[in-house]
Formats: structure tokens, sequence, C-alpha cells
């Protein structure tokens, strides 16, 4: 078996009155396409999908009800969804990851000016320079932990599902913990681990 792993399952879902639908992402690296590695051996995907209904009628926060019909629907595309709460999934991913990670991987001068602590600071009359100030953010401890917490998640939920023999695929700097923590879960139980590869792009 074969889990590719990422922050954020590579599926669409929509809700009607008919309920809850899911479809591939196409903007997605490790979204299923044809003629793919998933045609030659079992692949399960494993990543969040947002608790927030923003843009539906009901607005708010998921239901209970909700996640259960989208793990059903998610199950049978051999998806794997991870629930965050709301206030921890903006700490890891808007505080650490986008605030923190994205910068100093991707170098500051193109710095995600949407998440990042950038200041506008005045020279002159008519011009002014962009300061990455990480004092403007929140505590750096507090979104190091949500980042922790995040990563932990994905390595016990990849632990209660993979076995060893199986091979886990995992993307990018949002979960740079996580083969560390399996590693960790699977020497604990005195069992072998799973094959891993991190790509970091």
């Amino acid at each position: 078996q074969l889990f590719l792993v990422g922050y954020h399952l590579p599926v669409i879902l929509t809700k009607s009155e008919e309920g809850w639908t899911a479809e591939w992402s196409n903007d997605s690296l490790i979204a299923k396409s044809e003629a793919s590695v998933a045609d030659d051996m079992e692949v399960f995907w494993v990543g969040t999908v947002s608790t927030s209904m923003a843009g539906t009628a009901e607005g708010g926060k998921m239901s209970a009800k909700d996640q259960e019909a989208i793990v059903t629907i998610l199950t049978a595309m051999n998806c794997i969804p991870i629930f965050l709460e709301s206030e921890l999934a903006r700490r890891c991913f808007n505080g650490y990851c986008k605030s923190v990670l994205y910068p100093t991987m991707h170098n500051i001068d193109i710095l995600n000016i949407i998440c990042a602590p950038w200041t506008l600071k005045s020279h002159g009359l008519d011009t002014a320079v962009a300061i990455w100030d990480q004092s403007q953010s929140e505590s750096f401890g507090v979104l190091w932990q949500s980042y922790q917490e995040v990563n932990s998640i994905f390595a016990r939920t990849l632990s209660e599902h993979c076995k060893g023999g199986d091979s886990v695929w995992i993307h990018n700097y949002q979960l740079c913990l996580v083969p560390r923590l399996i590693s960790e879960q699977f020497t604990k139980l005195e069992m072998q681990r799973p094959k891993m590869v991190f790509f970091f792009h």
C-alpha cells in the first residue's frame, strides 16, 4: 500500500440539497489522475478537510453529521480525512507555515504577503518599504506548538492505517515532523515501520 500525504486532501467538496459530493482537484500535485501509480497498487490519500461551512447555506462550523457524510464519500475514494479544529488549523497553517516556514524556505524577497507579517513603514512623502516584522504576528511559541500538534495528529492517523512494508510519501514543509514522529511511534511499539519518503517542493 502507498499513502500519499499532503496538508490538504486533493479533493473538492460540495454540499447541495441532496448532500455532499466530492471530486478530485485538478490543481493538486497528488490528486488521482489517469495512468498513475494508483493503477498498479492500492493508494490512499491523507490530508485535512476544512471544518468551516463558509459559503454554504448553513455557514459556521461543520456538524458531526456533515463530517460523517464526508468520511463516507471520501472512504469510497480511498481518502482518509483529518478534521482539525479551526483555530488550531489557522495557527498551524496561516501562522507557523505561512508566516515562519514559507518566508524562511522561499527567501524573504518572495514572502507570501497575505499571511506573512509585513509592515509598511513610510520613507518620505511618497514611498513606503515593506518590512518583515514577526513581532506583529502571534507568539512564536504558540504557533510552533500548533505546528507540532498538527504534525502529531497526522502521524497518529497514519500509524493507525499503515504497517511495516507500506510506503508513506509525505509532501512539503507543512509536515516536516511527520516522518520522525511515525518512526518514533513504530519504534515504541516495537514494530517495523513503513518505508517513508519526504518530498520537499
